[in-house]
């Protein structure tokens, strides 16, 4: 739990001090070369109809939250707290974190 609380609490002064942007928004600013926005690119050619988009809007996800991914670390320490536990044999489970990050990139 401590573990986890720390991780939360470093997530957010990482944000605080070091405040980063999606690509595609760094590329509207001109910091960048121009990007496209995939979200936005995928969910308009899903083939699950008009609904998907509206519902993406609805949801009014956080659109600069890019830095730090708490998302690649918090699979890594239920790998660490279950290698804790089990031992050698949960190796196997740090395919989880590895499909996670690779999901991320």
């Amino acid at each position: 739990m401590t573990t986890l609380l720390l991780m939360s609490y470093a997530g957010f002064m990482t944000y605080l001090l070091f405040p980063a942007m999606p690509p595609w928004m760094a590329a509207d600013r001109g910091f960048i070369p121009p990007t496209q926005n995939v979200v936005e690119r995928v969910l308009g050619q899903s083939g699950s109809g008009e609904h998907l988009p509206l519902i993406y809007e609805l949801i009014r996800p956080n659109l600069v939250a890019a830095m730090p991914s708490l998302h690649a670390v918090f699979p890594l320490l239920l790998f660490l707290f279950a290698h804790k536990i089990w031992g050698r044999p949960v190796w196997t489970a740090l395919t989880y974190p590895a499909a996670v990050w690779f999901s991320i990139v």
